[in-house]
């Protein structure tokens, strides 16, 4: 039987400079909308016409595997929705949110003051840990996840880091963040340890 360790590892500034913040909303609503308007396009009840959909594609946020924009007739849709989806899932509130509460979200969470031109990161989640990193003392590493056997996890600190990955806040504050799957595979004890194999 098998489970695997769900999460995120974060490296960026032990303190952020909050004067980013104007970029990190506008990052953010170009992923939302971008999100959003091929979501529609995927989702709508017209016809897909693939020659747009190749044209959002080309202004994509995220980066394509080989570096360039698909044909029209190379676009596989079913995992064009998937990875939408994906990447949807991540984001509380899709439907609603604004890049200015999505960046909200992640201040208030490291307890930024706005009054101030900078904050301490320091995530105080349960499903969170964070160690200075030993190469450089002004930086940190975060760790946020869960054991699952398969559901996504509903950590507070994972949801945080996955919706600031997601929407390019953690770029715009010099914050690294990827995904991290490790699978523990987990085994019955042996209940007889005198029988040999």
């Amino acid at each position: 039987m098998g489970a695997d360790l769900i999460g995120y590892f974060a490296v960026g500034p032990r303190v952020l400079d909050l004067s980013s913040s104007r970029d990190a909303f506008a990052e953010a609503n170009r992923r939302l909308n971008w999100l959003r308007e091929i979501g529609n396009l995927l989702n709508g009840p017209k016809p897909l016409d693939n020659a747009q959909l190749c044209q959002l594609l080309a202004y994509s946020p995220y980066p394509l595997t080989d570096e360039r924009t698909p044909e029209s007739d190379e676009i596989d849709l079913h995992l064009l929705t998937d990875e939408l989806n994906r990447l949807t899932g991540m984001i509380e509130d899709f439907d609603t949110l604004t890049g200015e509460e999505a960046v909200g979200r992640f201040l208030l969470a490291v307890k930024a003051d706005l009054t101030k031109t900078s904050a301490e990161w320091h995530p105080m989640f349960r499903d969170s840990a964070m160690i200075t990193d030993p190469a450089s003392p002004e930086r940190v590493i975060v760790f946020a996840g869960e054991l699952s056997w398969g559901d996504t996890p509903q950590g507070r600190g994972f949801q945080l880091l996955a919706e600031i990955g997601v929407l390019g806040i953690a770029e715009t504050f010099g914050v690294h963040v990827s995904a991290s799957f490790f699978s523990l595979i987990l085994q019955e004890p042996n209940t007889n340890r005198n029988s040999t194999p």
